[in-house]
């Protein structure tokens, strides 16, 4: 019985990386075109992407009899930056097409173990855009005071706020929020209000910091106030959070170093206390049985 569980194993493995193996070289053996407009795609999906037809007609179907749950993927993806490449229905095919092969390949196991791993296939992209939004947000945080310090200079210059943005994207690097920047200028060039084009990318990132910053500056511009006032307060406000945060940060860091400090100094400490005088003792010892 043994030997079947170990034959049966090997086969489902063999056959999972075989299936893992075949998408990878499809999508490698793709046509130029196809690959560069699948080159801002993440590794996972280009490599699972030629299993995705066998799920596509069910993944629609779920998200058609539950569109909230369809708008809820397509925001997660937007925040995380891949909904312009990814739609909701291949986000929910990748699912799919992990709890099969983690069915496959956890079928000589228990029960247990067989139902984590199909709980774990059909959660784990969840918890990679969890991380991808995270990683954003960190991103968009760091580079805010410096974007809003360069927009209020340019709107006390004189500039018009789409110029001064304009302007801006002259002078960044890229990011996330540059592009979401980009997007709001294009927004505004097609006709959109400054006041809908800012909710509007507050929307898309679904960070606290942009959706604060946004409601600050669209109710200075409701209630008539320059904007150059209201990004000068904005970029005040934001360098004195940043010099808090940096504080706390270095606060928690004396913290956290504490215990691998002492789990350093401890044994290092009881070696230069405790062996030298192990070796005068010795010296000692062999003093004593050398004079008798």
């Amino acid at each position: 019985m043994q030997n079947v569980f170990f034959e049966l194993s090997v086969l489902c493995v063999t056959v999972a990386t075989g299936a893992i193996a075949f998408c990878v070289m499809t999508a490698i053996s793709a046509e130029p075109e196809e690959r560069k407009g699948l080159a801002e795609q993440p590794a996972i999906f280009l490599g699972l992407r030629p299993a995705f037809v066998l799920f596509a007609p069910a993944s629609r179907r779920i998200l058609a009899w539950l569109p909230a749950w369809g708008r809820w993927i397509q925001g997660s993806l937007t925040a995380a930056g891949f909904g312009h490449v990814i739609r909701p229905d291949e986000y929910m095919s990748l699912r799919f097409v992990l709890a099969t092969f983690l069915f496959l390949a956890g079928m000589p196991f228990g029960f247990w173990l067989h139902a984590v791993l199909v709980l774990l296939g059909l959660g784990f992209p969840d918890l990679w855009v969890m991380g991808a939004i995270q990683e954003r947000h960190a991103k968009i945080r760091r580079s805010m005071p410096y974007v809003v310090d360069l927009l209020a200079l340019c709107t006390m210059a004189g500039l018009e706020f789409g110029s001064a943005i304009d302007r801006i994207l002259q002078k960044v690097g890229g990011g996330p929020l540059k592009e979401e920047l980009q997007l709001t200028r294009r927004d505004m060039a097609l006709g959109r209000s400054l006041s809908g084009s800012l909710q509007e990318m507050a929307r898309r990132i679904r960070m606290a910091e942009m959706t604060s910053f946004v409601a600050i500056l669209c109710q200075g511009l409701d209630l008539g106030a320059g904007v150059a006032h209201v990004l000068a307060a904005q970029a005040e406000k934001m360098r004195l959070e940043r010099m808090e945060k940096a504080e706390r940060s270095g606060a928690q860091a004396q913290q956290k170093i504490l215990l691998p400090l002492l789990l350093l100094m401890v044994p290092a400490f009881a070696c230069l206390v405790f062996i030298p005088l192990l070796v005068s003792q010795a010296k000692v010892y062999l003093a004593g049985v050398g004079e008798m």
